[in-house]
């Protein structure tokens, strides 16, 4: 959990959950190091360059097509840089309020329209970690059971056709594939 603030973080973005749990039930020295893991992650998403707020606001995108005077542009630059500078209070803001019980998952609660308003960049880092797989124990699972497929007199079988082979099995279990 220390190389990777994603466990933690997908903790707290649980509106439900947030810093609370990790105070109660997380041993003091690792909770210093996730909430601080966490923190920079989200400065990560708060500052990324290519994320305009503005870029599809439609005053902004008619404003565009008229030629604008020195004090339009200057008064532009300043809105942009208060707009930057509520970025910061996305993270401080969430976790300030109390969200209560939620319906469904933490996911659906975060692709919610009001959420993604609300807190867009917030958002998108939460879809992103909340989006991450909890464990790959059916892949591995899948590919362990490679050995029950082939026996040591079909050891001169190469990767690919094993790992076509445990894939279509997966798929025909889950119903993804169909036996003619």
């Amino acid at each position: 959990m220390e190389e990777s603030p994603a466990y933690a973080a997908a903790i707290i973005l649980h509106p439900s959950r947030k810093i609370r749990y990790i105070q109660r039930n997380w041993k003091k020295d690792l909770q210093r190091a996730a909430l601080n893991g966490v923190k920079q992650l989200w400065e990560s998403y708060r500052d990324l360059d290519d994320f305009d707020l503005s870029a599809t606001a439609p005053d902004e995108i008619s404003l565009l097509a008229d030629e604008l005077e020195f004090f339009d542009i200057a008064g532009r630059e300043l809105d942009n840089e208060q707009r930057r500078g509520s970025r910061a209070d996305e993270y401080e803001t969430y976790l300030s309020r109390d969200h209560g019980k939620i319906e469904g998952s933490a996911l659906d609660w975060w692709l919610c329209d009001g959420q993604r308003r609300a807190w867009p960049r917030l958002s998108q880092m939460a879809i992103d970690i909340l989006s991450i797989p909890a464990m790959s124990g059916e892949p591995e699972r899948v590919f362990s059971g490679a050995r029950r497929t082939f026996s040591w007199e079909r050891t001169k079988l190469g990767s690919t056709a094993i790992e076509q082979t445990e894939c279509l099995k997966s798929w025909m279990r889950s119903g993804l594939a169909y036996q003619a």
